[in-house]
């Protein structure tokens, strides 16, 4: 397998462009050193298909010197597209790798970042895996955020970032708690230190519990706020229908929303339950299509009428005509219209 010529930066402790750094005095090497596996931009196997990217080959001469984590790669000289990856690292067009990171602890306090920095310092972190990459988020190396065999995308780093201060919170607690629960059964404090100690466990109880409740109020304050604009938007739809259908005036819109508001049930059966009135255009139409069709059957005698369906029209349209018709052809009114 051809090793290169070229030593790469995996990794340094710059702010990189998602946010965040990754101090390398934090790094553990010793997973990343049994396994050193390396691919082409983060392009893990999924084993879903035989058309999937394999790796190209792995790391060697792992080091870390002073801010930086070095190695240089080796390449699967029986693989086709790993020969091509190869020679362009030799030629110089790809200078780029990248770690995952899989952050183990954090330091929230903003006093300790650097200018532009928005999310907290990795403190202690493993490296996944390195890749060889054509660009990267870190002047020295991209960054490759992952969490319990999920990737975390950029966008989605605060909310991780919460998540693992919030379970750290919690392992503190427990071994606060522990600790609390061992030197009492030992008897091995006096009262005033017993009060101390546990009120340290509180302390730390209460962070925790303030987080969390703040994340859910938060959440629930959002997803209440989609509710009522889903709410109010069908409430809207269901008014602006009702005066379409001219089942209710334009004035009287925003008393049919507010009653809605208050019980949308039974507005929507009471609407449901009324009937719209004709417009003054539909009127016209209907009795523009009456008065045509009443002209037609004038115009024929009895006998047509009575071959085409039309003396019974004419009978209930216009008795009148019917009658006079009637009397035309059989020489005396009907007896009954």
């Amino acid at each position: 397998m051809p090793k290169s010529t070229k030593r790469f930066v995996l990794s340094t402790s710059q702010l990189n462009s998602h946010g965040f750094r990754s101090l390398t005095d934090g790094a553990d090497l010793a997973d990343f050193i049994a396994n050193p596996i390396m691919y082409w931009l983060h392009s893990t196997p999924e084993g879903k298909s035989n058309e999937e990217l394999l790796p190209i080959g792995f790391w060697e001469d792992i080091k870390k010197e002073g801010d930086e984590i070095t190695a240089v790669p080796n390449f699967d000289d029986n693989d086709e597209f790993a020969m091509k990856i190869y020679n362009k690292v030799e030629h110089g067009t790809l200078r780029a790798a990248s770690v995952e990171v899989e952050p183990l602890e954090l330091d929230t306090e903003k006093k300790n970042w650097v200018k532009g920095q928005k999310l907290p310092t990795v403190t202690k972190w493993k490296i996944g895996e390195a890749s060889i990459v054509d660009r990267g988020s870190n002047k020295g190396a991209l960054v490759k955020l992952k969490h319990k065999g999920n990737v975390i995308a950029p966008d989605d780093a605060a909310e991780y970032f919460d998540t693992i201060q919030h379970d750290n919170m919690k392992i503190k607690l427990n071994e606060k708690t522990s600790q609390f629960l061992k030197l009492a059964e030992g008897a091995e404090l006096d009262a005033t230190e017993i009060v101390e100690k546990l009120a340290e466990v509180i302390e730390e109880r209460d962070c925790t519990i303030k987080l969390r409740e703040e994340k859910v109020l938060t959440l629930e304050g959002e997803v209440k706020k989609l509710e009522d604009a889903a709410a109010e938007g069908k409430i809207v739809l269901l008014v602006d229908k009702a005066i379409s259908d001219r089942k209710i005036l334009p004035s009287a819109r925003e008393q049919f929303i507010t009653l809605a508001k208050k019980d949308l049930e039974t507005t929507k059966a009471l609407l449901d339950g009324m009937k719209g009135s004709q417009s003054v255009q539909s009127s016209l139409r209907t009795w523009e299509k009456f008065t045509d069709e009443l002209s037609g059957l004038v115009k024929q005698d009895f006998d047509e009428l009575l071959k085409n369906g039309g003396a019974d029209k004419l009978r209930k349209l216009d008795p009148d005509s019917y009658k006079l018709k009637y009397k035309q052809k059989f020489g005396k009114e009907p007896e009954r219209v």
